[in-house]
């Protein structure tokens, strides 16, 4: 593979860090969103800075989204066409385990954001997850009581309505979103026995109006199953659905869910399988196929690698 020259995107003082990056790609557009800490203030915000030519170039302009002096983490964002969104949570006092779901948008390609909107409280060390169809926004997060919550917007993320509570049967967390028209998938970890956490995937056929019951796609209660990644994409049966996680048992292994029937049935896989340790998996989807990537420490004593594997 051919990969242009690293460019450096931000400049920061003595006292500053920048990381927890999240990209998105609307068109030509590069959207850049991340987390800044300011050691001499103690305080974390929420930046953007973006590209308007495929990433040749960079504004050189760092947006705040966030206010200053705030405690701003764990950014998400998602960019379609005019419009971007970025989520975030803001923290409290580190006694206090509640944070606040924060959102920004805009609607000129990033050029101007929206002031910063508090949605609903959140678990304090958790993220939310973004995912867009047409002008209906959705958000799931984690709450302070570990339950799994959706904020929808149907005007393009000017106003949320009603939160909805999710899942609220046992200790939950981890939730990932994906979205097609007005099928809403939500994928999270539960604590159902104790010490056990199991997978689960629930879905709406309404926008989120109304899921389903939650189904355990992990489908072994001896496999842990931590952090799940959630992808989609249509074929000729309906959506192709993937899901992929971390599981923290004898071995920590990367394991792949996959339905070609709109979640009706699954087949799971462990795809790393190997003596290492494979955590923390991302997934792509492109017709029937799953697309994955995931740190691993099986060749290199201990220290990460990064591993890629696809579906034939």
């Amino acid at each position: 593979m051919n990969f242009s020259a690293p460019k450096q995107l931000t400049f920061n003082s003595v006292d500053e860090s920048s990381f927890n990056t999240r990209i998105s790609l609307a068109g030509s557009n590069v959207y850049i969103v991340y987390q800044t800490l300011d050691d001499a203030t103690s305080s974390n915000s929420i930046n953007l800075i973006r590209s308007t030519d495929g990433g040749n170039t960079f504004s050189g302009t760092e947006q705040l989204l966030s206010g200053l002096q705030t405690d701003a983490n764990d950014p998400t964002i998602t960019a379609t066409g005019k419009s971007v969104y970025v989520a975030w949570r803001e923290d409290g006092p580190f006694s206090n385990s509640t944070g606040t779901l924060f959102f920004a948008k805009s609607a000129n390609y990033g050029a101007t954001f929206s002031n910063p909107s508090s949605i609903h409280p959140m678990d304090q060390f958790s993220q939310a997850e973004i995912a867009v169809s047409s002008k209906s926004v959705y958000i799931t997060f984690e709450d302070p009581s570990n339950r799994i919550m959706l904020a929808k917007s149907i005007d393009s993320g000017t106003t949320f309505g009603s939160i909805k509570i999710v899942y609220a049967q046992t200790l939950a967390g981890s939730p990932n979103i994906a979205v097609n028209g007005k099928i809403v998938y939500i994928a999270f970890s539960t604590e159902r026995v104790p010490g056990d956490f199991d997978i689960l995937l629930t879905k709406s056929t309404d926008g989120g109006g109304t899921f389903d019951l939650p189904r355990n796609v992990s489908g072994d209660t001896t496999i842990e199953g931590r952090n799940p990644d959630i992808a989609l994409s249509t074929n000729v049966g309906g959506n192709a659905v993937f899901v992929a996680w971390s599981s923290f048992d004898a071995n920590v292994d990367v394991f792949l869910a996959k339905s070609t029937n709109s979640g009706g049935s699954f087949v799971v896989d462990n795809v790393s399988n190997n003596s290492g340790f494979s955590g923390g998996p991302h997934v792509a989807a492109y017709g029937t196929n799953a697309f994955l990537v995931w740190p691993d420490t099986t060749t290199n004593g201990g220290m990460f690698d990064i591993f890629f594997t696809r579906t034939i």
